[in-house]
């Protein structure tokens, strides 16, 4: 008998048990589902027969409490709910930029041209396109050493030079396969030999969004942020690597001042997050942002963006999750060595 080390052996028992509960109550948008033994807390789940989006938020030896991230209307007592073994994840890789998500990271424009005027409850897409095929340039040596965060090569993505990295959860080892050409974001690119075995390299990764991606160190914030307005730049500073708020009743120019910022700052990305917009206002942002010139490369702005559209008819549990997702985006760029605005409007929802 081969006793497994304490977290293969904890992932088995999870694998092991069943993956199929019973809704047992329900109120508004939180469920309690029995019949979920090995479950863990932030792992998500489908509730019901159109298998709608949850997140288990509270555990007991009887029932699992979930946070239904969708309209609950019409879901029964016993009703299925669905064990995922995973937790709320965002993919990373090629295809986010130029993208709009909705809180979830379910791509809108994927979905809407599928004939889905609105968000229906359970609807669902890849978040990077599984068929489109990037040209992958490596930039390290097969045989060379190499841990998480080092740069295996780069994608060329509508003239930005997207760096694909090893994983934060890859361990260090020897690099003894790297392929070139195209590939698509699912498509194995390389392999990474350590004393633990060897590890898979893809364009993209998936990543928890309620967990920080690591860091070496954290950078010293001596350097300003040069937004490109004089008022923000002479008056209220903002430091490069800090952060601001820009506090304000409706109409008074909040959204106008992060599309400035946007715009203007001195970032190399932008992630704007919509939280909690009514969803008239969040189409007009959306709208607006797409007509965004550039000024460093006469494109749109878009091109460099990444945008994030949770609505205020989506519940409170989501507008959370729809940050932490803006925060997950931004550090992938981050770790390639971008400078990146984050930009949510408006947190106080």
């Amino acid at each position: 008998m081969i006793a497994l080390p304490v977290r293969d052996r904890d992932i088995a028992i999870r694998a092991a048990a069943p993956t199929i509960g019973r809704v047992v109550a329900a109120a508004g948008p939180v469920i309690r589902a029995a019949g979920l033994p090995g479950a863990t807390v932030g792992e998500v789940v489908r509730v019901g027969p159109r298998r709608l989006f949850g997140e288990i938020i509270h555990l007991t030896a009887e029932a699992a409490s979930i946070q239904v991230y969708e309209d609950t209307a019409g879901l029964q007592i016993g009703d299925p709910v669905h064990r995922t073994l995973s937790p709320l994840e965002a993919r990373l890789g090629p295809g986010l930029l130029g993208t709009t998500f909705d809180g979830l990271q379910r791509p809108l424009g994927t979905l809407a041209t599928g004939g889905n005027v609105t968000l229906a409850p359970g609807l669902e897409a890849p978040p990077l396109d599984p068929g489109r095929r990037w040209r992958f340039v490596p930039s390290r040596e097969v045989g060379t050493a190499v841990r998480a965060g080092d740069v295996l090569g780069t994608v060329d993505e509508a003239g930005f030079e997207h760096r694909i990295l090893v994983p934060p959860f890859v361990p260090a080892g020897t690099l003894v396969e790297l392929r070139t050409g195209e590939v698509t974001v699912d498509d194995p690119i390389g392999r990474v030999s350590g004393p633990n075995g060897d590890a898979t390299l893809r364009l993209a990764h998936a990543w928890p969004v309620r967990r920080v991606r690591p860091a070496a160190r954290r950078l010293p914030v001596d350097q300003p942020l040069i937004t490109g307005t004089r008022v923000i730049d002479m008056l209220f500073p903002v430091a490069r690597g800090g952060t601001a708020i820009v506090p304000g009743g409706f109409g008074t120019g909040k959204t106008v001042i992060e599309q400035t910022l946007a715009r203007w700052s001195h970032a190399d990305v932008v992630v704007f997050v919509g939280c909690g917009e009514r969803g008239n206002e969040m189409a007009a942002t959306l709208a607006e942002f797409s007509t965004l010139v550039d000024p460093r490369t006469g494109g749109p702005l878009l091109a460099r963006s990444v945008l994030i559209a949770n609505t205020s008819n989506m519940p409170v549990a989501a507008r959370e999750a729809s940050v932490q997702l803006g925060a997950t985006i931004a550090e992938y760029f981050r770790d390639q060595g971008y400078a990146v605005a984050l930009l949510a409007d408006s947190t106080s929802r």
